[in-house]
């Protein structure tokens, strides 16, 4: 036997010195009398007492004894030898192509016949989709079970999911995973397919475009039999209202698709049914929920910048353009203003008009500085803790005009926005200082992507809008913060089911899980799991921690002590 934390065996010395204490304490008692009578009256007692001394003695020991396996337990010793055993591990993929509960369960069933096959001292890893925890700790068997009974259905393909490797002291890997997706092998992995029953029809692929009085919805279907199917596709609004019935029909394992005509709702559901009645389940129905926005082309011109092309790549009301010529708003690094075109105009090597060059500033803390929070384009922009290493300031040349001084730092401006006159002339953002990481942290804050949302909304003016379809993927859905309206699935699922949803703000949002590709492989999981080869065992070193045990020991004692205490006292 070895300890973990051998220095806690100190603190037996304390229990030493308690313990010598306790024996080596006077135990004589003198009594005074002065008759034959209270003389014997007084052995009576001091014989009493003798008795006494040793139940106190007793309840003494129970204490001391009790408090040196208490050290014992922190001092965490442990038992270790050599003994047979394997080490395997079980990836499980509960993914859409399941289909349903009964097939979760029945890769539970197929996943515990493997582990019945392994002895209590075998070890065993868990590896699950990041989303549920990714790989687990070495555990027994029976802790393995436990695990794998609580695994639940997951509403996303096996391609949005990733699955950690197993650890490297695996011998073997066992992988759980749909028919449809149960591929891959080799020596030291075995695949057990999971039989799926996804609906006869799903919803291969959703969309919609505005046209003239309403939208143009694209619906593709894939048949996921292989015999025919007739099915109808219902198409409808959020509340599942003013329906439009299409028809068709799908050879066997097919795709075909329909377009449709509908009102510009707010919400899109699809639906399908077959000649057996509705269809349920993963892939029966797509929701779509309708976005209303401005699409602006944006160009760059001069210096090509990361930043500022990652910036319009990742904001959806933007959409980059190569040419000035092509482009509503043009951003301009290290160049003048384009002539004709809205501009954001970074480091120009020319003042705005109506501006002059004032001092050189290095090193500043533009938090410290002053800010037109008031301002359209600087709302919700905090500079706290923005740094620019070297920049010259702006300061005005004609007080009549130019504008609006945005941001400044001793009286000198660092970002200005023009002042177009009732919508004549061409709106303009200056920035005086260059974004590069190397000369300011302005680009790796929030305030910059607030910054530049506010200023492309200010430059692009307010513009009509226009409508247009999305739905997003279960994996990107704060869903326990949502509303379901239609479809969803249970509560305790970590990701939603398709379904429309209303979120904190009143929006619509709609999830939908599309492209799911079935199968119904034939093969019984728990007979495959039965026979899939066992590594050899192999003698590996193993541990049994006793701390437990000696916890418990001195609770025991401590207590069995406490209550003789209390009873000698009682008496």
């Amino acid at each position: 036997m070895t300890f973990l934390w051998p220095v806690s065996l100190v603190a037996l010395v304390a229990v030493a010195a308690a313990a010598a204490w306790a024996l080596l304490r006077p135990a004589r008692r003198q009594i005074v009398a002065p008759s034959v009578t209270l003389w014997q009256e007084a052995a009576k007692t001091l014989g009493g007492g003798s008795r006494t001394r040793r139940k106190v003695g007793t309840a003494w020991v129970l204490l001391l004894i009790g408090s040196a396996a208490a050290v014992l337990a922190m001092a965490r010793p442990v038992l270790r030898g050599r003994a047979p055993a394997r080490h395997v591990a079980i990836a499980i993929l509960p993914t859409a192509e399941l289909g349903d509960q009964p097939e979760l369960d029945s890769l539970r069933r197929a996943a515990g016949a493997l582990l019945d096959r392994l002895g209590e001292a075998d070890r065993m890893q868990v590896v699950l989709p990041e989303i549920l925890g990714g790989a687990s700790k070495w555990m027994s068997p029976s802790q393995a079970r436990e695990l794998v009974a609580r695994v639940p259905l997951l509403a996303a393909r096996e391609d949005q999911l990733r699955l950690p490797p197993a650890d490297e002291a695996a011998q073997h890997v066992y992988r759980f995973a749909p028919g449809p997706t149960a591929t891959g092998g080799g020596p030291r992995i075995t695949t057990i397919a999971i039989p799926g029953d996804l609906p006869a029809v799903t919803v291969d692929a959703l969309g919609a475009e505005p046209v003239e009085g309403g939208i143009q919805v694209f619906v593709a279907l894939r048949n996921q039999t292989s015999a025919p199917q007739a099915v109808t596709v219902t198409l409808s609004d959020a509340a599942g209202k003013n329906a439009h019935i299409e028809r068709t029909t799908l050879a066997a394992a097919a795709r075909g698709a329909l377009v449709v005509t509908c009102p510009a709702w707010e919400g899109v559901r699809a639906e399908l049914t077959t000649a057996a009645g509705p269809l349920r389940g993963m892939g029966a129905s797509a929701y779509l929920a309708a976005r209303k926005g401005v699409r602006r082309r944006v160009a760059i011109v001069g210096d090509d910048s990361p930043l500022i092309r990652r910036y319009v790549g990742i904001d959806e009301s933007l959409e980059l353009v190569g040419e000035a010529a092509q482009a509503d708003i043009v951003i301009a690094n290290r160049l003048a203003a384009p002539a004709g075109k809205p501009a954001l105009v970074i480091d120009s090597p020319q003042p705005p008009p109506a501006w002059q060059r004032g001092g050189s500033l290095e090193n500043i803390d533009l938090g410290k500085g002053s800010s037109a929070d008031d301002d359209p384009v600087m709302a919700h922009v905090s500079l706290a803790g923005v740094a620019v290493r070297r920049v010259t300031a702006w300061v005005k040349a004609d007080e009549a005009s130019g504008g609006a001084a945005l941001a400044s730092y001793n009286d000198g401006a660092l970002i200005v926005r023009n002042a177009p006159q009732d919508g004549a002339g061409l709106r303009r953002v200056y920035v005086a200082f260059a974004l590069e990481p190397t000369n300011t942290n302005f680009g790796a804050t929030a305030a910059f992507v607030v910054f530049m949302a506010n200023a492309m909304r200010w430059l692009g003016g307010e513009g009509n809008g226009s409508l247009s379809y999305a739905c997003t993927s279960g994996l990107d859905a704060p869903h326990a913060r949502w509303t379901a309206l239609a479809g969803g699935g249970p509560e305790q699922s970590p990701l939603p089911w398709p379904g429309l949803y209303r979120d904190k703000t009143g929006s619509l949002q709609a999830v939908c899980l599309l492209g799911l590709r079935g199968g119904r492989e034939g093969g019984d999981p728990v007979a495959a799991a039965r026979a899939a080869p066992l590594p050899q065992a192999v003698a590996s070193q193993q541990q049994r921690e006793l701390w437990p045990l000696a916890a418990m020991a001195a609770m025991a004692c401590w207590l069995a002590g406490w209550l003789m205490r209390q009873r000698l006292l009682g008496e």
